[in-house]
């Protein structure tokens, strides 16, 4: 896609790329949006998709109260959202703040917070707007901490959490065609200062790699592979229990290669645990040594 503002037909095609492509009328979503370029750029076209197809549009604004103007902010972006006919509401994060790891905690609580208004307000779909330079970040970071083949395919454009499904039909397209939206609808966007901090390891890498991405369409059709592959033998050798577990045979379990029973075990342990990103390559290898023990009975990850 060459380097301009998207059209309502570009954004219905990324859409259908990311997997979303089942819109029925009067359905309800919901857009987490910091008032930032891709944020407000994804946000004004849903409204114009939603308007299209007679749905619901919600946009939601976590304030974590970080920074003296940060309430401020929220306000201005609540009225000029307000002006555009769009509904939207303010997630403030309340009580004490940490002292360490403040942003990916920061992070954290956000996706906490937006999961539990979507869910508790029945709103099936968040759209998020990370885009092409956030997914190299993620790839660097993931890089870093030695993560797997599949961990390094990083964000899928459309994942499912226990509350909600996230959609991100942004992570093929560079910042600049976001910002040429936002410029193209006339709305102004914020810029988070603490987006120049290099003290955070995702800033660090922003500067660094600069307008450089990566190609990660390998690691994604790995990850497609394993999936199917996984639900293949699911339907074939577990037992989904609708109370929220599964049960597999430890013989056919330990038959498969090594490499294959860690995959399957770190999907589980996603798709049934209360984590939202999975197992390190270490705590995953100890946990397979436990469960590899002949008097193997229990263990938490």
């Amino acid at each position: 896609m060459s380097l301009r503002f998207l059209t309502d037909a570009d954004f219905e095609s990324l859409l259908e790329k990311a997997g979303f492509s089942a819109f029925k009328g009067g359905m309800k979503i919901a857009v987490a949006v910091s008032g930032g370029a891709d944020s407000l750029a994804l946000t004004l076209l849903l409204n114009a998709y939603v308007k299209k197809y007679n749905g619901n549009l919600v946009a939601l604004t976590v304030d974590h109260g970080l920074r003296p103007e940060s309430s401020q902010e929220a306000q201005d972006l609540h009225n000029t959202l307000k002006n555009l006919d769009i509904s939207h509401h303010i997630l403030t994060w309340e009580g004490d703040k940490p002292t360490s790891a403040l942003q990916e905690k920061a992070r954290n609580k956000r996706y906490e917070l937006l999961g539990a208004w979507c869910q508790q307000q029945g709103y099936p779909f968040l759209f998020l707007g990370h885009h092409q330079g956030d997914q190299s970040e993620t790839y660097c970071m993931r890089l870093r901490r030695h993560s797997g083949l599949l961990g390094l395919a990083c964000m899928r454009p459309l994942s499912k959490t226990q509350h909600v499904t996230l959609v991100r039909p942004f992570l093929t397209l560079p910042k600049e065609v976001l910002k040429e939206t936002g410029g193209h609808f006339q709305v102004p966007w914020v810029e988070d200062p603490s987006n120049q901090n290099t003290n955070f390891e995702r800033v660090f890498w922003r500067q660094t790699l600069g307008e450089q991405v990566f190609n990660l369409e390998h690691f994604q059709t790995l990850r497609q592979a394993y999936d199917q592959w996984i639900n293949r033998y699911l339907k074939a050798y577990g037992t989904l229990s609708p109370l929220g577990y599964v049960c597999l045979c430890k013989h056919s379990f330990l038959m498969l290669p090594d490499s294959f029973q860690e995959i399957l075990l770190s999907y589980l342990l996603r798709a049934y645990g209360i984590g939202k990103y999975p197992l390190t390559s270490q705590s995953l290898s100890n946990l397979m040594n436990k469960i590899r023990e002949p008097h193997f009975s229990a263990i938490t990850a």
